[in-house]
């Protein structure tokens, strides 16, 4: 279950760097 927490992390540290950028 490490391979799913990873990817969930990757996606919500994206969408939030996206957000940070152009909120």
């Amino acid at each position: 279950m490490l391979w799913h927490e990873l990817g969930v992390g990757t996606f919500t540290q994206r969408a939030a760097l996206l957000q940070r950028l152009e909120p």
